[in-house]
């Protein structure tokens, strides 16, 4: 089974997102450039009580190989990530 993890920047948002109409993600995140829930609203989720834009969204199996973090992993395009960061470097400078 595949896990979803969510980032705000380098930030992994624990709590399920939420999403906002794109209107209400510009106010509160002006310039931000968030991932998309569908075409009229951006997902937002919650750290340590402060609501955050998702601006990356990372898949992961249940059986990482777990490897050695690189160049590769934070140049990444794609969502999948299955190394040792556990996303958190994935696609960062993309």
């Amino acid at each position: 089974m595949t896990k979803t993890i969510y980032f705000s920047g380098n930030i992994e948002l624990k709590d399920m997102p939420v999403p906002l109409s794109n209107e209400r993600f510009s106010e509160l995140f002006p310039g931000v450039v968030g991932r998309g829930y569908d075409s009229f609203k951006k997902l937002a989720g919650r750290h340590e009580g402060k609501l955050m834009p998702i601006t990356r969204i990372i898949y992961r199996t249940s059986n990482p190989s777990n490897h050695k973090c690189g160049a590769m992993c934070r140049s990444a395009t794609g969502p999948n990530c299955e190394c040792a960061c556990g996303g958190r470097d994935h696609g960062t400078t993309a």
